[in-house]
């Protein structure tokens, strides 16, 4: 099944949640710095729910979803989260931004996506 990953679980990533499950994503799971979002995205469906703050979340995540990523998003808007998505997703994978960044852009690993042909 496609396993999708939700960085962010305000309006926007929740939104994104029901949109993958309803395109037949079979894991979802969603982080978010704030304890009362992730409560929100697991009564909402996500199946796993995780602090931004969890120590090596990438690793945590892919655990609990049974293997990396097939498409992460990028809700949050923080620059830390496009890292987390792009170390989870598969090789082969989608890294989607869909945050808008207020201070400046994030760093993006042009050379690991290319090495790894995320997209």
């Amino acid at each position: 099944g496609m396993r999708v990953l939700i960085t962010g679980a305000g309006p926007i990533g929740l939104m994104t949640m029901y949109a993958a499950r309803a395109s037949g994503a079979t894991t979802v799971v969603v982080t978010d710095a704030v304890e009362a979002k992730l409560t929100a995205a697991q009564k909402l469906g996500a199946q796993h729910a995780f602090s931004a703050f969890t120590e090596d979340l990438p690793t945590v995540a892919a655990s609990a979803a049974g293997g990396q990523f097939n498409v992460c998003f990028e809700c949050s808007g923080v620059p830390a989260a496009l890292a987390t998505c792009v170390s989870a997703a598969l090789s082969g994978g989608v890294v989607c931004v869909v945050a808008n960044y207020r201070d400046s852009s994030p760093p993006v690993p042009l050379q690991e996506l290319a090495r790894r042909e995320i997209d």
